[in-house]
């Protein structure tokens, strides 16, 4: 840790993680408005939740401990940073497998009798039923 008198900048790594995630945020733009609505909005409240979390607690927590030390006060940020860097990974990881759902086949179950095939679609899922036909030849 390195330390200035205000306590702001204690930890380095935020002007160059900070300009880091600039960049990324820049490269990434076009791919993130290429996704279904629901999907981008998910993507940039979770990522928005993370770095916030991420960079914007860091520099009270800096100043805090440069001017109290490690107190209460300092560990109940850090607790609601580390709080809050889950919540944006909670939902991130919601908005993939919700998007990865769009692209999922139908599920097939296969009895003696029937044949039931699941179709999931954003109204709801649908369950059909086919008799089963085997042409494969009887057991002796």
């Amino acid at each position: 840790m390195v330390s200035d008198e205000s306590g702001y900048l204690s930890y380095v790594w935020i002007l160059p993680y900070g300009l880091f995630v600039l960049v990324t945020g820049v490269f990434f733009v076009r791919f993130v408005f290429s996704l279904p609505v629901k999907t981008r909005k998910l993507f940039i409240i979770s990522g928005s939740i993370y770095v916030l979390a991420t960079i914007g607690f860091e520099i009270p927590e800096g100043r805090v401990v440069a001017v109290y030390g490690a107190t209460s006060y300092y560990y109940l940020l850090c607790s609601l940073e580390e709080f809050l860097e889950m919540v944006g990974v909670i939902i991130f990881i919601y908005a993939l497998l919700d998007y990865t759902s769009l692209f999922k086949p139908p599920v097939q179950i296969m009895h003696k009798e029937e044949q039931f095939v699941i179709h999931k679609s954003g109204n709801g899922t649908m369950v059909q039923t086919y008799p089963f036909s085997s042409n494969q030849p009887k057991s002796l």
